[in-house]
This record gives C-alpha cells, sequence and structure tokens, in this order.
C-alpha cells in the first residue's frame, strides 16, 4: 500500500505539472462545460454531476456532485446430508461532491486526450441481511442483519478523451478511467467502528455541453 500510496503521489504532482512544462504557449483555452455521467444510476457504482472552469491554458478546474449506490446478493448452498442454502443481501447508496484540475491536449480536430486528478468526499449508508435456508425452504435461524454509514475521501487520477460531436461542436461525450485510494471511516449501528484504505478502479461516461 505504502508503494501505491507514492505511486499516486508521483502521478498527481506529473499531471500538475504537465500543463506547466508543455504547451504552457499556447494561448488556447478550454470552454467551460457542464457534464452528466449517468452509469452508476443504471448499473451499480458512481454518478455524477460536473462543471469545468478554464482556469489557465488547456487547464480547468473541475467541481462535481456525486451520488454512489451498489447492491448485491450472493446465494451458496452448504452441507453434504443437511443441505441448507445461505442467502446474503448489501445495498447502500449515498451523496458525495470533489474538486479537481484537468488537463487537455490536443489529439485530432475534435478530439482532447485528457489528465486529470482529484479528490471526492462520500457519505454512504448501507444495510445488509444474512439468512439461512433449510433445504425444504423454512428459515434455520433468525434472520441477521445490520446497517451503518461510511465517510470516504477517494484520492484519484484519471485519463480519458473528450470527444466534440458534430458541426458545431456544442455537444461532447468523454469517456473516463479513474484510479485511486480511499480513506474509509466506517460506523456499524451496534457501536462497532473501523477505518481502512483501499484501491479502486472504475470508469464514467460523461455527456456534456460546451457552454
Amino acid at each position: 500500500m505504502a508503494r501505491f500510496t507514492t505511486l499516486l503521489i508521483l502521478v498527481f504532482a506529473l499531471i500538475i505539472a504537465i500543463p506547466l512544462v508543455s504547451n504552457a504557449q499556447q494561448d488556447r483555452y478550454p470552454v467551460p462545460t457542464v457534464g452528466v455521467n449517468p452509469l452508476g444510476l443504471i448499473f451499480n457504482g458512481l454518478s455524477f454531476v460536473e462543471y469545468t472552469r478554464p482556469i489557465g491554458p488547456q487547464v480547468s478546474f473541475v467541481t462535481r456532485l456525486d451520488f454512489i449506490r451498489w447492491s448485491e446478493e450472493e446465494i451458496d448452498q452448504e452441507g453434504y446430508r443437511d443441505v441448507y442454502t445461505s442467502e446474503y443481501k448489501e445495498s447502500g447508496k449515498g451523496p458525495g461532491a470533489g474538486v479537481g484540475i484537468r488537463y487537455y491536449m490536443p489529439v485530432a480536430k475534435s478530439v482532447d486526450f485528457e489528465l486529470s486528478t482529484g479528490i471526492d468526499i462520500l457519505m454512504v449508508g448501507w444495510e445488509w441481511e444474512d439468512r439461512q435456508r433449510a433445504a425444504d425452504g423454512s428459515l434455520s435461524y433468525a434472520p441477521d442483519s445490520g446497517d451503518g454509514t461510511t465517510a470516504a475521501f477517494a484520492f484519484h487520477a484519471g485519463f480519458g478523451a473528450k470527444i466534440n460531436l458534430g458541426a458545431t461542436k456544442k455537444f461532447f461525450i468523454e469517456p473516463q478511467v479513474l484510479f485511486g485510494t480511499m480513506v474509509l471511516n466506517v460506523e456499524r449501528s451496534e457501536g462497532v467502528n473501523a477505518s481502512g484504505t483501499g484501491f479502486f478502479l472504475g470508469g464514467a461516461i460523461v455527456l456534456g455541453v460546451n457552454l
């Protein structure tokens, strides 16, 4: 984990330094944009609405409102003579917000390659339930369940491409790959608290408007 954190810091530093040492002499500013990534509302994961504002040649400041949700269900059969089925369900959702820096590098007339870095804060509420059923479908024991909240700080970097559409280039589509590390603080309803860190890798498809 220490090696990964060091690598992530170096990536952040590189992304921030690129505009200062590469193509900074070009008087080319990106335009303000508004975009939405709806993937988390369609599938499990993160959705967000973001606004980008130019702060220098090929560089924009990003502000973002997040919403994350997930659900999962696991069903396993166990036992040899007395076969029983274990059912586990978990779901969670919550809001968040973030800021970041995005650097654009033209690669074609209507396409910009982009690098980004940022931090997001998420507040997630979740619940779970565990059941065990005998072969005849009856409950083997009373269902076990619980809930809690998680505060997450996500330090992330990413890359992607902004593709301006049509002759007017008013609209764009922006596929992104995001990766980073998360610092978690978990509070369970039964009074058990825990903290930790983890790595994440995900994607987004931003649909947006050039203002």
